[in-house]
């Protein structure tokens, strides 16, 4: 009887350790997928940046236009989203992410001029120029969500775009 009791209490301790040693690499990947995230935000101080000769988009020289491009390995290829909103400054620009906060899906620039821009898997919708959710997907009124966006400086006498990533 000695031996079952053994043997239970030997079973319990690997079973919670294998449990233990899981759950700790469990949340270590968890942890270096929210670093790598946050490799995109400024504030962690692991700022990357790339620059782009703007005049090598004459689609970008009007208020108002915007294009979808992938640059680098900036959203591990994923295309930005790049939005003209003024001439002259060095807030000329707005850098949003192409990728929708609610399902990953591909965002869309607008239909028309003054349009917003769209996620074509659940029919959400998010302002030009702030990238705040104007229609949440399939009308899910609880789900908020917003373009992430990058900060950006422009240089008007170099006609440089710099993204910090």
């Amino acid at each position: 009887m000695e031996s079952q009791n053994s043997r239970r209490d030997f079973l319990k301790k690997v079973i919670t350790f294998s449990c233990c040693s899981l759950g700790t690499i469990t949340l270590a990947n968890l942890l270096n997928s929210c670093e790598n995230i946050a490799e995109y935000l400024p504030e962690t101080g692991k700022v990357r940046t790339y620059e782009i000769d703007i005049s090598l988009f004459p689609e970008l020289s009007e208020i108002g236009s915007c294009i979808s491009r992938a640059f680098g390995n900036i959203l591990a290829g994923k295309d930005l989203i790049i939005v003209r909103k003024d001439i002259g400054t060095v807030d000329d620009f707005i850098v949003f992410s192409s990728i929708c906060p609610h399902g990953g899906a591909k965002i869309l620039l607008p239909y028309t001029k003054e349009g917003n821009f769209h996620c074509f898997e659940h029919y959400s919708e998010y302002d030009f120029y702030t990238g705040d959710m104007k229609v949440p997907p399939n009308n899910e009124e609880n789900f908020y969500g917003r373009l992430f966006k990058f900060k950006c400086e422009f240089n008007p006498s170099k006609n440089i775009l710099t993204i910090f990533y």
